[in-house]
């Protein structure tokens, strides 16, 4: 992904660059101030973006091999996944999609943990079910809605994202080389 002949974050890598249909760019490269998602103006402050990648090798070891191979593959994924935080800023629309999940999700999993504290002592547990099953959609919620941009690789020095729009894309470099002097 980085260009060997070069030092990771050093004064000659540029901050991002294009990368087929990714956007490859360092963890603390500052993102545009257009909405990264449409390229439209951005309303209000950037947000923080947490981006998790496991590699593509994991997905479905947790669901093989009974118990055991959940616990191991569930252990694997935790111990193999990164995490990048980005600031990105966005668009109304993409804001109040992203505010959207994040509230409904919230409203849910209060609502699911008041269920089940009132109605601990009622016999019938129809609260109880219906307080998980309301945790259980809070939970869910903010994965429902669209998401902004994916991360396709993380490592230490670089996130590769996908689903920028192509006005970002188009405006970089297309290689980590160096910029002509």
């Amino acid at each position: 992904m980085a260009n060997p002949q070069i030092p990771a974050g050093s004064a000659t890598q540029p901050p991002m660059w294009a990368e087929a249909e990714y956007v490859v760019a360092r963890r603390d490269a500052a993102m545009p101030d257009y909405c990264i998602k449409c390229g439209e103006p951005a309303t209000g402050p950037k947000v923080p973006l947490t981006l998790v990648w496991s590699g593509k090798s994991m997905l479905g070891s947790p669901f093989r091999g009974g118990a055991a191979g959940r616990v191991g593959g569930v252990a694997s994924y935790l111990a193999a996944r990164q995490t990048a935080t980005l600031q990105v800023a966005l668009c109304p629309r993409h804001r109040l999609s992203r505010r959207t999940g994040l509230i409904v999700g919230a409203v849910a999993i209060v609502f699911g943990l008041g269920l089940m504290i009132f109605g601990w002592n009622d016999r019938t547990h129809v609260p109880k079910v219906i307080g998980i099953l309301a945790i259980i959609v809070g939970a869910l919620a903010p994965m429902a809605t669209p998401q902004v941009i994916e991360a396709d690789y993380i490592d230490d020095h670089y996130v590769r994202l996908k689903g920028v729009c192509p006005r970002l894309h188009d405006s970089l470099p297309t290689s980590a080389e160096p910029a002509p002097q």
